[in-house]
C-alpha cells in the first residue's frame, strides 16, 4: 500500500477515531508538562523549574511499585495468603495521577488553599475526560478508585512506592528546610495510620499493609533519612 493510499484510508475512517487518537497523544504528552508542585510553597522548597512532572513522578512510582511487587510477591503470598497482580500494579501506578494532566496537582492545590486534601474528584474528572469512550476507560477508573480508597493489595503496593518516592523528593529538595522535612514526615505518619486501618476493612488487606509497612516502608524511611542526613521525626 502506498503512502497516498494509506492517507486516503485514514481520511475515510470515522472522525471519532481521529478525535480519540488526538486525545490519547495530547494527554499522554501533557503529563510531561504538568508539574508536581507540592513543595513549592514551603520555606526552602522547590522552584517551579525544579519540580518533577506528573510523568516523571508516575514513572518513578511505577518502576518502584513493579519492582516491589515482583520482589516480594512470593513472600507476601506465603505470609499473607494474597497473590499480587503485577500487571494491575503497573497499570495502577502508571495512571494513578494521569488525570492531573488536565486537573493539575490537586493534592498540592487542596493543601495550599484549604489545609487538607479534598480535590481528588477533580483529578478523577480529568481522567474521565482523557479516557472517555476508550476501551481502557472502565478499567483505569476502577484502578484509580481502588488506589484512592487503599482498597486492594495492589493499591497498597502503589501507595507504598508513592510514599517512598515522595519522601525522597522532600529530603532531596529540603536543603536543610525544617518545614519541608517536617511536612514530609507528617504525611508519612498520616499514611501509617491509613495502613493500620486496613485491617478493619479486610484481614488479608490488613496483613499485606502490615507486611509492606514493616518490611519496606519503615526500612525505606531509615535508608532515605540516613542518605540525606535527616533525623526521623514523629508526629
Amino acid at each position: 500500500m502506498s503512502i497516498l493510499q494509506a492517507e486516503e484510508e485514514i481520511v475515510a475512517a470515522p472522525q471519532v477515531q481521529h478525535e480519540a487518537l488526538s486525545r490519547m497523544i495530547r494527554d499522554a504528552v501533557a503529563v510531561k508538562r504538568v508539574i508536581k508542585w507540592g513543595y513549592v510553597r514551603q520555606f526552602g522548597g522547590l522552584y517551579p523549574a525544579e519540580c518533577d512532572s506528573v510523568a516523571a513522578h508516575s514513572g518513578s512510582v511505577g518502576a518502584l511499585a513493579v519492582l516491589l511487587a515482583a520482589e516480594y510477591r512470593s513472600v507476601i503470598q506465603a505470609a499473607c495468603g494474597v497473590t499480587i497482580d503485577i500487571e494491575e500494579v503497573a497499570l495502577m501506578a502508571l495512571f494513578h495521577d494521569y488525570g492531573e494532566g488536565r486537573s493539575g496537582d490537586t493534592g498540592a492545590s487542596s493543601y495550599s488553599v484549604r489545609g487538607f486534601c479534598n480535590l481528588h474528584p477533580l483529578e478523577r474528572e480529568g481522567l474521565v475526560a482523557s479516557l472517555s469512550g476508550l476501551q481502557f476507560e472502565d478499567r483505569a477508573l476502577q484502578l484509580w478508585d481502588d488506589y484512592r480508597a487503599y482498597r486492594t493489595p495492589e493499591a497498597i503496593v502503589v501507595h507504598i512506592a508513592d510514599n517512598l518516592e515522595g519522601m525522597e523528593k522532600a529530603l532531596h529538595c529540603a536543603r536543610g528546610s525544617k518545614e519541608v522535612v517536617t511536612d514530609s514526615f507528617r504525611i508519612f505518619e498520616e499514611n501509617l495510620q491509613i495502613y493500620e486501618s486496613r485491617k478493619d476493612v479486610d484481614d488479608k488487606l490488613g496483613a499485606v499493609a502490615n507486611f509492606l509497612v514493616k518490611n519496606v516502608l519503615l526500612p525505606g524511611r531509615i535508608l532515605l533519612a540516613d542518605a540525606y542526613g535527616a533525623q526521623i521525626q514523629h508526629a
